[in-house]
């Protein structure tokens, strides 16, 4: 996994490379735990080129949604999953609390 973060405008873009497995978990909290703190808008996690992703880091986007909304921050944002990201997204229903834009520019709140 690689994590790269940048601005865009107001947003924070936290791209991430390749898979989150097991041993990756905390890097991907601590990115992301970085990426909120240093924000002053959305929260965007470009998932264009990420592959895998497993139940632990769901559960982290999970935390960082929450944090942000009780500290009304902005929005969590995932951009362009991939079509395997998109489906664990819809199956652990975290579409229904996060924005999910994909590439064909569909987009859900």
């Amino acid at each position: 996994m690689e994590v790269q973060i940048k601005q865009e405008g107001k947003a924070t873009v936290v791209h991430i490379i390749g898979e989150i497995n097991t041993p990756d978990v905390e890097p991907f909290r601590q990115a992301l735990e970085e990426a909120t703190a240093a924000s002053s808008g959305s929260l965007i996690l470009d998932a264009t080129l990420l592959q895998y992703i497993n139940s632990a880091a769901v559960g982290i986007i999970a935390a960082i949604q929450r944090k942000l909304k009780e500290a009304s921050r902005g929005a969590l944002v995932i951009r362009h999953p991939q079509p395997t990201i998109a489906r664990l997204l819809r199956v652990t229903r975290l579409d229904t609390v996060v924005t999910v834009i994909h590439k064909d520019g569909e987009g859900k709140a």
